[in-house]
């Protein structure tokens, strides 16, 4: 039996396809509940981008659960720059910056997420509550290394935020992006029970193929295998601007 509209849609945002989700949403009647949460969702992502500090973080982080911060450290230490400055997109509660610079003394470092993450940091470092979409705003070509962690499938616009992301970064700056691997749920038909328990925080899945077609031609591209802090595969890939 082919499945209905409002089943598809539901699983779109349930399997975090949730920009999907959103344009197709339009074709179900108003008064749709599945339409009805997609939307509700979709203002309260677009309100905790539009007024960055709006969000609270609680924190700390266990920095020993993110695989992705040592090997990040590794690729940092073999670039050989003297004084590096850093910039840390979605720094949460400025975590692998204050990891960075134990491990790194002469690292300059600022870091942004529109996450306010309070002043009790313990770090010398500039933290901004900003969405990354609008770095450039700030900055242009001062960073050697730009991290991205887990953001662009946060982002309501992530074609800006790659924009941003290289218009903040010096020719020739290292950028280190991670991005999670989704594997989706089996359909089952409780799908709105489901869409009233949960809040998906990710835009939209990228696959490996995707990542090879946006940056694979990129300078000195290269995809490292690594984990995320639950044990699972996850994208991670550098490049050179």
């Amino acid at each position: 039996m082919r499945e209905s509209l409002e089943k598809k849609i539901a699983w779109m945002y349930l399997d975090n396809e949730f920009d999907k989700a959103l344009i197709l949403c339009d074709k179900l009647p108003k008064n749709n509940i599945v339409r009805k949460i997609i939307e509700k969702r979709y203002r309260e992502m677009e309100n905790a981008e539009m007024y960055p500090g709006s969000l609270h973080w609680s924190g700390p982080t266990d920095i020993k659960r993110f695989p992705k911060f040592f090997l990040a450290r590794d690729i940092i230490r073999n670039l050989d720059i003297d004084n590096p400055k850093i910039l840390d997109i979605g720094c949460l509660d400025g975590s692998f910056l204050r990891f960075i610079t134990n491990e790194i003394p002469d690292i300059t470092c600022a870091g942004v997420d529109i996450i306010d993450q309070g002043n009790n940091r313990g770090i010398n470092c500039e933290f901004f509550n900003m969405r990354a979409q609008d770095i450039g705003n700030r900055w242009y070509k001062e960073f050697d290394i730009v991290t991205c962690f887990d953001v662009l499938e946060h982002t309501l616009n992530d074609e800006l935020t790659i924009e941003a992301i290289e218009a903040v970064a010096k020719l020739g700056a290292t950028i280190i992006m991670n991005l999670p691997k989704i594997v989706k749920e089996k359909r089952t038909n409780d799908y709105l029970n489901l869409m009233l328990k949960r809040k998906p925080e990710h835009m939209r899945i990228y696959t490996k193929k995707w990542i090879l077609n946006k940056f694979g031609k990129r300078n000195d591209f290269k995809m490292f295998p690594c984990l995320d802090e639950r044990g699972d595969d996850t994208h991670f890939f550098i490049y050179k601007t």
